[in-house]
């Protein structure tokens, strides 16, 4: 089997797009239905339950497909078969896949998500922002007063370390990174909480060779001060904060808020520029 890089076509979140229906060489179309039939109802499971990316459905439920059922339905016949042409059978299953990674990624957080011993309660829009003084990856204290002196503020806090590093966080992160030019003119304060033992280490594994603006802060809350302080501790197994954007004006006014009781469903970049004072 030879898979054709071009054809692939890499999402964000992960998971991969089938440019075109030939993904798979002739050997497809000498498999018997059982085999190919088998394939693509295992495939789609794996999808479904979210344990498999589509590029190792492709790869390892082709060759499982293969081992395991060519023994058990090799009496049934191939030639003048309806369906002889396995591709078309290939593409069916290359769109329901689309079609179910997308519900499942939208539903991935809510489904890995443990109800927190309180719901979060952070400041409203309208209400004046608790200060905070938090510690960057250089020993420099960041302030929100500081900070609202020089520009507005867009505030990230992240989950953290709940015991492994958060994807969702990664790509909200990396989001705010790459369109770093529509955030420009104000300041843009990551929080990083988690337990203070060995946080700091956890935190410059999550920045890893990321490269962040001087107008961008990654800050560490240890042992949840600020979380708590801001009513956003989710207090559960392998949780740490509620993940939440906020929007701080000069005057130290939140102008936007958004917290979610999932890992996924976060703010983005355009919805933030277009709460910006």
């Amino acid at each position: 089997m030879v898979i054709d890089p071009a054809v692939l076509a890499c999402k964000p979140w992960g998971g991969c797009f089938l440019g075109r229906l030939d993904l798979l060489t002739d050997k497809v179309d000498r498999m018997p239905f059982a085999t190919t039939f088998a394939f693509a109802v295992s495939s789609l499971y794996r999808v479904s339950s979210g344990t498999r990316s589509p590029v190792h459905v492709l790869m390892a439920g082709f060759v499982e497909g293969r081992t395991s059922f060519d023994r058990t339905f090799h009496f049934i016949p191939t030639q003048g078969h309806p369906m002889q042409n396995r591709r078309s059978m290939i593409g069916l299953f290359a769109m329901l896949s689309i079609a179910t990674l997308t519900s499942t990624a939208q539903a991935q957080g809510r489904r890995q998500a443990a109800p927190g011993k309180e719901p979060p309660h952070p400041p409203k829009v309208g209400q004046e922002a608790p200060d905070f003084e938090l510690m960057n990856q250089e020993g420099e204290i960041v302030s929100l007063k500081a900070l609202t002196e020089k520009s507005p503020v867009v505030m990230l806090v992240l989950r953290g370390w709940p015991g492994k590093q958060c994807p969702m966080c990664s790509r909200q992160v990396g989001e705010f990174l790459s369109k770093k030019a529509a955030l420009k003119d104000v300041q843009v304060v990551m929080i990083y909480p988690g337990p203070a033992e060995l946080l700091e280490m956890h935190a410059k594994e999550f920045q890893g060779n990321k490269s962040f603006p001087s107008n961008y802060h990654f800050v560490l809350d240890p042992d949840y001060k600020f979380t708590n302080a801001w009513g956003l501790r989710w207090d559960a197994p392998r949780e740490t904060a509620y993940p939440s954007t906020f929007v701080v004006d000069q005057n130290q006014k939140i102008v936007f808020g958004k917290t979610v009781i999932s890992h996924g469903d976060r703010a983005d970049v355009a919805t933030v520029v277009a709460k910006l004072p």
